[in-house]
């Protein structure tokens, strides 16, 4: 007996399957890889400027940031502490240097002995590494470029202006300003109002 199958035959059509692999499979041409070139380049000139100034201007203001934090944290020991306070530029994170800006670094310490110079039996509190390259600080102040000493009562015998300066960037010049109450401030010129200039 034969048996009938109410389901229709299967049937393949190999041309068009044919065609459809060969559409399918079809890779692009010449013209649409040159032009996904062109706006992918087109899209790299025109972001990555943009991008560089945003990093450049978060790097100066952390670097701010972290130096502004660090007089704060000196100035809070020498109250807490009733102690004499120095944060100095340091290169080795360990003693006082009188070279190089303070970008290479910096150490808070407890100045037991009053001389303004780190020994080794003094405590210190914070050793800041050096910033990322291409951010500058240069210090000019009343007594000393290198140091600035904190009384117990978290005042300064000094003031003096920081000033960060940005490599090919000199409109990202900005200032810190110290004042004889130990307190610093950002300002965009120097303490008498005249233009901050990068060496």
């Amino acid at each position: 007996m034969e048996v009938t199958s109410n389901k229709p035959h299967d049937r393949v059509d190999h041309g068009h399957l044919q065609n459809f692999r060969f559409n399918t499979l079809r890779g692009i041409t010449l013209i649409e890889l040159m032009t996904v070139i062109a706006i992918i380049a087109t899209s790299l000139g025109i972001g990555i400027p943009g991008v560089s100034a945003i990093i450049q201007t978060n790097r100066m203001a952390a670097a701010m940031n972290t130096l502004s934090g660090g007089f704060a944290l000196a100035r809070s020991e020498a109250v807490t502490r009733n102690q004499e306070i120095v944060i100095c530029k340091s290169r080795d994170g360990v003693f006082c240097t009188n070279k190089g800006g303070w970008q290479q670094g910096w150490i808070i310490f407890e100045d037991s002995n009053g001389n303004e110079s780190r020994d080794e039996e003094e405590t210190r509190f914070r050793v800041q590494d050096a910033l990322p390259p291409g951010i500058e600080i240069s210090f000019s102040a009343f007594r000393s470029e290198h140091y600035v000493h904190y009384w117990a009562s978290g005042f300064t015998e000094m003031n003096g202006t920081f000033i960060f300066c940005q490599q090919n960037r000199s409109e990202l010049t900005k200032a810190l300003i110290l004042s004889k109450i130990g307190r610093l401030r950002k300002s965009k010129t120097r303490y008498d109002g005249s233009p901050l200039e990068c060496e």
